[in-house]
């Protein structure tokens, strides 16, 4: 995408250039105003656009995640540790596999967040 940006951008700059050295300086100072005030306008929409929610949530999937295996004071966790989760996080676990843990070590199989580890 943003080679499109590039090469498109190349090409109106070349335009421009060709367009302002075959007329007139007052038909160009005049074409110049109508382009700066179209190319404001367009980024003015675009960074609108940018603050508008788009009412999707975050979501996680994890699928087959096998297994975990945790010693000596570590953390195993097969499926999915999600460590900031927020209330619109939809998180799709399907698989989740064994997690051990031996001296002094945690583990969960399943969905972990850091609450389930305090």
């Amino acid at each position: 995408m943003k080679r499109v940006v590039v090469i498109t951008a190349g090409i109106l700059v070349a335009s421009a250039a060709v367009t302002f050295s075959t007329i007139s300086w007052d038909q160009a100072s005049k074409v110049a105003s109508v382009v700066s005030a179209l190319v404001a306008i367009a980024a003015l929409a675009v960074s609108v656009l940018q603050m508008i929610p788009t009412g999707h949530s975050n979501s996680v999937s994890v699928k087959n995640s096998g297994s975990a295996r945790a010693s000596g004071g570590g953390l195993a966790v097969s499926g999915v540790f999600v460590p900031d989760i927020q209330s619109s996080t939809d998180i799709e676990l399907d698989g989740s596999g064994t997690a051990s843990a031996e001296s002094s070590g945690r583990a969960i199989s399943g969905i972990a967040t850091p609450e389930k580890f305090d």
